[in-house]
């Protein structure tokens, strides 16, 4: 898998950084407010805008995995989260901010590394748990 031009990446990297930090920041927000729902409403839009943004750079797997977290939020709309859900969410958006920065190190693109958290992602407790 190839790695996408440094300087494309370099400023792909700093837009999906920035928006990560949103999302987690919410995901922060929200665990002192639990009761307050609306703070991970806009963490599906920024995880979609993130997808797209890795999805124009060819980062294939990365798209994937961050279209995995979109989903996960989604569920969000029907379910309420439970701290284990919004913890492995929050790992989630974590390796992935990691991945892309070591990409832009020159790490390769080997998105099997994001693999760990996806699989935690995948068996996240539901309602509450």
């Amino acid at each position: 898998m190839s790695s996408p031009d440094s300087t494309l990446l370099s400023w792909i990297t700093a837009e999906v950084n920035q928006a990560l930090a949103v999302v987690r920041e919410r995901i922060a927000r929200f665990s002192v407010e639990p009761e307050n729902g609306a703070l991970l409403a806009p963490c599906p839009g920024h995880l979609h805008q993130v997808a797209g943004a890795l999805r124009m750079v060819g980062l294939a797997g990365a798209t994937r995995f961050c279209e995995a977290i979109e989903a996960g939020f989604n569920a969000f709309r029907q379910d309420r989260p439970g701290s284990g859900a919004l913890q492995a969410l929050d790992r989630a958006v974590l390796a992935l901010r990691d991945f892309m920065e070591g990409l832009e190190r020159g790490q390769p693109n080997l998105p099997l590394r994001l693999y760990p958290a996806y699989r935690d992602l995948a068996a996240r407790p539901r309602r509450g748990r």
